[in-house]
């Protein structure tokens, strides 16, 4: 009965933090699903003036650019994903939640890294909405932010009937920011990591754990590295290895510090 109670009182604070921030901020708190919705008009004039620097134009332009032929080249891997998936047995095929990309879900996305990550991200895109629209001439309305529990993003509202009946050029620049600032931090991210990557050593070679094994006691997240004394590099290893129906074997594994434990084989 403790996650009840666990639930119980979470939900009991995330009323009282509903019913404090409604007597604070009044009708600028909203809710979008189970989220609230925090609108501010703060740096509204910030985002206004920054906006109209020419530097704007020719990043929206180079956005158009960019997510047009984005949109061409996943429209063609998705294709090709299609002829792929026939041919990988089942087996060989990833977890559902290796193919969702959600921290917390995906064992391969750390969740308090991958949360600040998609923060980052999503105030980035939204940002570069706002100041394409602003470099149009189109007034943005409010800004601000999504929270459940912790901030899971944010937005900025132009105004969206200037923004419709605006020329086909600007709309585009405007949709295109988003996107296009996206896969820029993404480049400059993974430059960064590259230039990193020569003074990254793994801890060892071996298997990871994507999901807890049963009757194993090893956790998520574990990397094996040998079953009974014998080295494990891909899981075919494991699968070949033959013991006595019943037998107990040592499993060795990394997890915050070398570890060992016995399985029934």
């Amino acid at each position: 009965m403790d996650w009840l109670l666990t639930l119980f009182i979470a939900l009991g604070l995330w009323v009282c933090f509903i019913v404090l921030l409604r007597w604070k901020f009044g009708d600028r708190v909203s809710f979008l699903g189970p989220a609230l919705m925090l609108k501010t008009a703060r740096s509204r004039e910030y985002i206004m003036r920054a906006g109209r620097r020419r530097f704007w134009g020719l990043y929206g332009d180079a956005a158009v650019a960019v997510t047009l032929l984005g949109l061409f080249l996943t429209l063609g891997f998705l294709l090709w994903e299609a002829t792929l998936v026939t041919s990988i047995p089942a087996s060989r095929a990833p977890s559902p939640q290796e193919a969702i990309g959600i921290p917390g879900i995906n064992p391969v996305i750390p969740l308090w890294y991958g949360i600040a990550a998609l923060v980052v991200a999503v105030v980035l895109h939204e940002l570069s909405h706002g100041l394409l629209s602003a470099h149009g001439g189109i007034d943005i309305k409010s800004l601000g932010v999504l929270i459940f529990i912790i901030p899971i993003g944010a937005f900025v509202e132009p105004d969206e009937e200037a923004l419709m009946k605006g020329e086909r050029r600007r709309r585009m620049r405007v949709f295109g920011a988003g996107p296009f600032t996206n896969i820029l931090v993404a480049l400059i991210t993974l430059g960064l990591l590259t230039s990193m990557a020569g003074a990254i050593e793994p801890v060892a070679d071996g298997v990871l754990a994507v999901s807890t094994l049963p009757q194993t006691g090893i956790p998520e997240g574990a990397l094996i590295t040998d079953v009974a004394g014998q080295e494990v590099r891909s899981p075919d290893d494991i699968w070949n290895m033959e013991f006595p129906a019943g037998q107990e074997v040592t499993v060795r594994y990394y997890l915050n510090g070398w570890k060992e434990t016995w399985v029934m084989w």
